[in-house]
């Protein structure tokens, strides 16, 4: 686990872009555990439990506001990683995908508070006008409660595939992470590291992946701290794993986004060439 990480804090930004920290936000339905996947990752930096983000089963959701977490190792040292949380969805209430929109365009300023009855708009408090790579979202989450994957309405199924299909028209990459996975195989709890092994959660890997459109690779199971008073170093892993691959894909995204920039500036080029020479 602690390679993982040491691997996971090296990781840096492209620095041509003037970004300081790869700004993943978490998105999914309510009571799916989006709050608790950040703390559990909090924890596993920290190596202690830690509850900094509010979770709870509330029929509306416990999240109100845009919080940036960073992640700060036992040490007090932070990796140049930013997670935030939004407001969980259900078929006919939550953020839409115009709010979406605004939140991965990075229109929104950290803390924003969030309101069930308005929805975002250019008009919404400190409104970023014009955001920059800074203020952008590098890599989406989406959480999906593992118990419920057979489960998951016509409408619910329509959302979630919306959400993936909005990241794609973005170029922005986005991983699923199936929580509560001990619901599904309760066996597991004997054994994390044979999470990858178990039929059970292959099988609802396949489902979620199918349901969305996303490549299995990208669909992660993880567990997150409910009960628990100390870490579990096994189960640190599950989330580890999977933030490492966030990492990694917001990494690509800002690669293409480079290619993009320099291949504008060479269409641009020579725009300006055959202009002069006509």
């Amino acid at each position: 686990m602690f390679k993982l990480l040491e691997d996971i804090s090296c990781l840096k930004p492209v620095s041509r872009l003037g970004v300081t920290d790869f700004r993943v936000v978490l998105i999914g339905q309510v009571a799916g555990g989006k709050s608790s996947c950040i703390n559990t990752l909090l924890s596993a930096f920290a190596e202690r439990i830690s509850q900094r983000a509010s979770s709870g089963c509330g029929r509306t959701g416990i999240t109100t506001s845009f919080t940036p977490y960073p992640l700060k190792s036992s040490s007090g040292s932070s990796a140049d990683i930013r997670l935030y949380d939004t407001p969980g969805f259900t078929e006919t209430s939550g953020l839409d995908l115009i709010d979406f929109n605004y939140i991965l365009e990075g229109h929104i300023s950290d803390h924003y508070m969030f309101h069930s009855s308005i929805h975002i708009t250019w008009k919404s408090e400190k409104f970023v006008l014009k955001p920059t790579m800074s203020h952008r979202i590098h890599c989406g989450a989406i959480v999906i409660d593992a118990s419920t994957v057979d489960a998951l309405t016509k409408e619910n199924t329509e959302k979630l595939k919306a959400l993936k299909a909005l990241f794609d028209a973005k170029g922005i990459p986005c991983v699923v992470l199936l929580t509560k996975i001990d619901k599904v195989a309760p066996e597991l709890e004997e054994n994390w590291r044979s999470t990858f092994k178990n039929q059970e959660i292959k099988e609802c890997v396949d489902k979620a992946a199918t349901a969305i459109g996303i490549s299995r690779n990208n669909v992660h199971p993880v567990k997150n701290y409910e009960i628990e008073l100390e870490v579990d170093e096994d189960l640190n892993v599950l989330s580890l794993l999977a933030l490492r691959q966030i990492i990694h894909l917001s990494m690509d995204h800002m690669e293409n986004v480079i290619l993009r920039e320099d291949g504008n500036a060479v269409s641009e080029s020579a725009e300006a060439v055959g202009s002069d020479t006509a």
